[in-house]
């Protein structure tokens, strides 16, 4: 069940990314949620608090760390099985969101609501860069691992594989925005392409 400030920050949530943070006003809010002015600032001390809290419980959530098991740790073909748990989350993480949206919400409007929060929430690039960090990291420990089970080369260059996997995953989520959404076939493709060129033949 739903609190008071859940229901207001999903409503909030759905509003910025159909209308932008300029075009959505308080009574906005108090319609889409059903509240008053009252309870609502009960919870937030404005309109720029109900943005921030709800870009830090959509838009953080959809990107936290998540955990990608040890079945990866333990497999002959470590970078494979990563490979492949990671892309299970990322579908996972695309079904939640339109959950948590309605089907009027496209991807194309979370990217916008994205690259908004960049000049408009301080102190967000910082967060987007430590996201940045612990996804190549994640790439990093699969790949060395690989090299040391002779799943790869060894002579790969750990850091600019997993930028590779990283920037592919984050080239097709804006491009494939666009048009409609990441396209997880598209993914795998370039994933077992790329992966393909380092295995030990």
């Amino acid at each position: 069940m739903k609190t008071t400030k859940e229901t207001i920050l999903k409503e909030s949530f759905k509003l910025f990314l159909a209308k932008g943070y300029d075009g959505t006003s308080v009574p906005d809010i108090e319609r889409a949620a059903k509240i008053t002015r009252g309870a609502i600032f009960h919870h937030f001390a404005n309109k720029e608090d109900i943005f921030k809290q709800s870009a830090d419980y959509f838009v953080l959530s959809f990107l936290e760390e998540v955990n990608y098991g040890e079945e990866y740790l333990n497999s002959a073909t470590p970078l494979k099985a990563f490979m492949g748990k990671s892309l299970k989350i990322i579908e996972a993480r695309m079904e939640k969101f339109l959950q948590k949206t309605t089907e009027k919400i496209t991807p194309a409007s979370f990217m916008s609501f994205t690259l908004y929060l960049k000049d408009h929430y301080e102190g967000w690039q910082e967060k987007a860069i430590e996201y940045e960090k612990l996804k190549i990291e994640n790439w990093e420990r699969a790949i060395n691992l690989a090299k040391e089970k002779n799943e790869i080369r060894p002579d790969t260059n750990t850091t600019l594989l997993a930028s590779t996997f990283h920037n592919l995953y984050m080239g097709l989520s804006y491009g494939g925005a666009l048009v409609d959404k990441l396209s997880i076939p598209e993914l795998q493709r370039l994933w077992d392409y790329v992966y393909q060129q380092q295995t030990i033949k």
